[in-house]
């Protein structure tokens, strides 16, 4: 295992996780702001 790459990917990861759930959550206030 080569851990120094592992850990080079991790944030990676992370922001395209983290910008994928931000998507996710801003599509579902627009749709409770349409309900209102």
């Amino acid at each position: 295992m080569y851990y120094g790459q592992f850990f080079l990917l991790v944030p990676f990861l992370v922001l395209f996780l983290s910008s994928y759930f931000i998507k996710k959550d801003e599509k579902l206030v627009r749709s409770a702001d349409r309900i209102r």
